[in-house]
């Protein structure tokens, strides 16, 4: 890890691939010492294979969660997502996000805010492969520009919409490089998209 210097980063993005594979170890040692950084961690479907020691040791940096339906359930033992985001929540002490497919994708954040953005509608799906990893790669960007993650979601939800309707997993170059033009990217993708969908927002739920 050292051609990475800490102090030239503020996110970090892990999947459950990277820790499960041996030198995972090593990238959790790294980010134990570099607490300052930011965890965004999606475990994906190889998370309930990783061995208890190192989700714990994840977990205990007190990552994001970027997971889907089915992983949120298997990974907290629950049987709907909203149990399971605020169960997750417990044991991070951060925010969830977990994606619904057609649904749309719930939030609940560190300081209690859950709320379901809808999804964009698609007249016919052509491959979900990539849209998990382009919708946490929308949002970490968003992020990086100061957006707040309610409409860091939203958008997400557009990418991942432009990504499934193809047969291979890419993103459409109008989006990407809407998205890097962008001075005021939300402003400005809100004005040449279209509205993004509305979203719910309710407040913290006691369990």
């Amino acid at each position: 890890m050292e051609p990475y210097p800490a102090q030239n980063y503020d996110l970090t993005y892990i999947c459950g691939l990277e820790i499960e594979e041996p030198t995972g170890l090593s990238l959790i040692e790294y980010l134990e010492e570099h607490r300052e950084l930011t965890v965004c961690y999606a475990p994906g479907p190889r998370g309930v294979n990783i061995p208890q020691e190192k989700n714990s040791r994840i977990m205990d940096l007190h990552p994001i969660l970027h997971i889907n339906e089915q992983e949120a359930l298997a990974l907290s033992n629950q049987e709907d997502h909203e149990t399971a985001a605020f169960y997750l929540q417990k044991r991070t002490k951060n925010t969830v996000i977990i994606t619904l497919g057609a649904k749309g994708a719930y939030c609940l954040e560190k300081n209690g805010q859950n709320y379901l953005i809808p999804s964009v509608p698609v007249k016919k799906i052509g491959d979900t492969i990539g849209a998990g990893d382009a919708h946490i790669g929308a949002i970490l960007a968003c992020l990086t520009m100061d957006i707040p993650l309610y409409e860091a979601i939203a958008y997400a939800n557009q990418i991942s919409a432009a990504v499934v309707v193809f047969m291979e997993p890419l993103c459409p170059q109008k989006l990407c490089r809407l998205f890097h033009s962008c001075h005021k990217p939300f402003e400005t993708i809100r004005t040449k998209i279209g509205p993004l969908p509305v979203f719910v927002l309710t407040h913290i739920k006691t369990h």
